[in-house]
C-alpha cells in the first residue's frame, strides 16, 4: 500500500477548504479572490502528483512541493495544513520510491541459444524527462494566476479611486476630543457599500486618533450626491489635530489603509 497518495488527497482537501474560506472572506476584502484562486488551483494540481508517482517519483515530489507552496502562498494561515500534507506526501513519496511498479523488459546484449522465450526478463523503471514539463507548467500557471490577479486588483482599485469625488470637507471640534467630520461625496459608479475612516495627526505628524467607522452607507448609487457626516475622536482632549486623512473603503469593517479605494487629506485650521 502506498501512503503518499493519501497525504496528497488530504493536502488537496485542506488546500481547497482554505481556498473556499478565502473566497468567503473575499466578500469583505476583494484582493483575497486572487489568493483563494491560487490555493484552489494549487490544490488541484497537486493531485497530478499521484499519477506522476508511478511514472517518476522525483517528478511527483516536485509536483507535491509546488502544490504545497502554492497553497501556503495563496491563503497563508488557512493553507498551512494543506501545505504540510503536501510536504508529507513528498517525503513519503521519496521513502516509497521502491514501491513503483517496474516495467518488465528483455535483457539487452545477451547471447542465447535455442528458444528466445528463455531470454531473462528484467524489471526496469523507465524515466521520461518530458514528465518534468508538468511541474514546470504547474508553476507557471500558479505564477500567472497570481500576477494576473494582482494586476486586475490594482486596476480595479485605480478605477474605483477615480470614481469618487470628495468636496466641501469640514472638521469641527465638538469638545471632549470629539470632532464632527462632514463632506459631500459623489461617485460615478454604483457601490454595494461604502465607509469612511478618519485618522488625526498632530504637528509632529504623529497619529493622535483613529476612528475606523465614522460613516457608512449601503448601496450608494451612481451620480448621487451624499452628505457624509460622522464623529471622529482623538486619543485625549489634550491632543490637538492639525491634519486629518479621510479613507474610504468598499469592504465592510475594513480599516487597512492599503486597501482604501480613496484617500483625502485635510488641513485643520
Amino acid at each position: 500500500m502506498k501512503f503518499n497518495p493519501i497525504f496528497a488527497i488530504l493536502g488537496f482537501i485542506f488546500g481547497v477548504m482554505g481556498g473556499f474560506i478565502a473566497y468567503f472572506l473575499s466578500g469583505f476584502a476583494s484582493e483575497l479572490m486572487t489568493n483563494s484562486s491560487i490555493a484552489l488551483i494549487s490544490g488541484i494540481l497537486g493531485l497530478i502528483g499521484i499519477w506522476l508517482f508511478n511514472k517518476d517519483y522525483r517528478v511527483a515530489i516536485a509536483q507535491y512541493i509546488i502544490a504545497g507552496i502554492g497553497v501556503l502562498i495563496g491563503v497563508s494561515l488557512y493553507g498551512v495544513v494543506g501545505c504540510i500534507f503536501y510536504v508529507l506526501a513528498a517525503v513519503v513519496a521519496l521513502m516509497e520510491k521502491d514501491k513503483i511498479k517496474p516495467t518488465i523488459s528483455q535483457t539487452n546484449n545477451i547471447h542465447y541459444f535455442g528458444n528466445k522465450d528463455n531470454i531473462p526478463q528484467v524489471p526496469v523503471i523507465k524515466s521520461d524527462s518530458r514528465l518534468w514539463i508538468i511541474p514546470l507548467v504547474s508553476f507557471i500557471v500558479i505564477l500567472l494566476v497570481g500576477v494576473g490577479g494582482n494586476i486586475s486588483h490594482d486596476m480595479e482599485i485605480s478605477q474605483k479611486a477615480s470614481s469618487l469625488e470628495v468636496s466641501n470637507v469640514a472638521i469641527e471640534s465638538e469638545g471632549y476630543s470629539m470632532y464632527k467630520v462632514s463632506c459631500d461625496l459623489k461617485s460615478s459608479m454604483n457601490y454595494k457599500y461604502l465607509q469612511m475612516e478618519v485618522i488625526f495627526y498632530d504637528s509632529n505628524n504623529a497619529i493622535i486618533g483613529k476612528s475606523p467607522l465614522v460613516w457608512n452607507m449601503n448601496n450608494p448609487q451612481k451620480d448621487q450626491i451624499i452628505k457624509v457626516s460622522g464623529t471622529a475622536m482623538t486619543s485625549n482632549s489634550k491632543n490637538v489635530p492639525v491634519r486629518a486623512e479621510l479613507y474610504f473603503y468598499d469592504d465592510a469593517l475594513n480599516s487597512n489603509p492599503n486597501d482604501a479605494i480613496y484617500v483625502h487629506n485635510v488641513t485643520i485650521n
